[in-house]
């Protein structure tokens, strides 16, 4: 018979890890924080897609995220991001399947919203890095996106 013992020291390890992982953002922590409000339904999931100036947009996000919705509402936090420009798009993931649908015409399928106030529309063009784009401090920032 195997016996499975853990030190009392991996036993706190873990508990203080999982911990940090439930706890809220603190205001000296490093955080880059979204926040979507007023979603039509809670089905699926929130995505971020995050851009660096050197990324390709859409293409190769730097970063993504995902979180669930509850009551309209979902929070995406990014931690430990090297302070600069970035760019972000949020999109209702309604098959949960952690990409943004296209229709056969190449338009999005699925709600989404931008950072930097960007809305698509007739007379925007298409968005960029530089319509997009927001400074990060390096320190906890917060944005609102409307997701349409």
């Amino acid at each position: 018979m195997l016996k499975l013992s853990i030190s009392p020291t991996l036993a706190l390890g873990a508990t203080c890890l999982a911990i940090a992982a439930t706890a809220p953002v603190q205001a000296e922590d490093a955080a880059l924080v979204f926040s979507v409000n007023q979603l039509t339904h809670d089905g699926g999931q929130l995505g971020v897609n995050l851009f660096r100036a050197q990324s390709e947009m859409f293409e190769h996000p730097y970063k993504k995220g995902f979180a669930q919705i509850k009551n309209g509402q979902a929070q995406i936090i990014f931690k430990d991001l090297p302070r600069g420009d970035y760019a972000a798009v949020a999109f209702h993931d309604e098959n949960a399947n952690r990409d943004l649908d296209h229709n056969v015409l190449r338009f999005p399928a699925e709600p989404l919203g931008f950072t930097g106030g960007f809305e698509l529309g007739i007379f925007s063009g298409m968005p960029t890095f530089q319509k997009l784009k927001f400074a990060y401090p390096g320190q906890l920032q917060h944005i609102t996106i409307a997701v349409k």
